[in-house]
């Protein structure tokens, strides 16, 4: 009776401990599920705060393509340019990749479904390839745009600029979208 006393009290000493190391697995499993969602939805959020941006940058984009035809008719007439009137306005591309860069670096992003995390990354690889268009079409304006050689090179990278900011702010959203479809 005594040895059946101890398997049974020996048998609910293993029953509660594996109890409670599954229920501190679970409660773990659970706290950084909800942790990756969180920096999942961080990312989303800040994917779309770019798209926004893009949007503007895209209408200040036309506005220079404008002021660029403007200026195509000035130049064909051989008229000269003031330097405030070479001056066009041309922002740079400043978007955020804050919390994608701290997911990356903390490993929160490995915990993000797979799919996910490789439509955010193609997202942010494409805004790095913009932002080395940009930085060519920097280089041109700081040359000027008084010649026609100087113009025609601006105005293809001012629209190279534009499309790929169109395809990037496209990007973005198709892949909040898709994301927060399944979230």
């Amino acid at each position: 009776m005594k040895l059946r006393k101890l398997f049974y009290d020996l048998f609910v000493v293993i029953f509660g401990v594996t109890v409670a190391f599954l229920l501190s697995e679970w409660a773990v499993s659970k706290r950084e599920e909800s942790n990756t969602r969180k920096v999942l939805k961080s990312i989303v959020q800040e994917m779309k705060d770019d798209a926004d941006y893009l949007e503007r940058q895209i209408h200040v984009q036309d506005s220079v393509l404008q002021l660029m035809k403007k200026y195509k008719d000035r130049l064909d007439s051989g008229e000269k340019f003031s330097d405030e009137e070479m001056h066009l306005y041309y922002g740079k591309l400043v978007l955020s990749r804050t919390n994608f860069d701290l997911a990356k670096n903390t490993g929160a992003l490995a915990k993000i479904k797979l799919d996910d995390a490789i439509k955010i990354s193609r997202c942010y690889q494409i805004m790095e390839e913009v932002k080395e268009i940009e930085a060519r079409i920097i280089d041109v304006f700081y040359e000027g745009v008084d010649s026609k050689k100087n113009y025609e090179k601006a105005l293809f990278w001012i629209q190279s600029i534009h499309d790929a900011e169109k395809v990037l702010e496209k990007k973005f959203r198709e892949t909040t979208a898709e994301i927060n479809a399944h979230s």
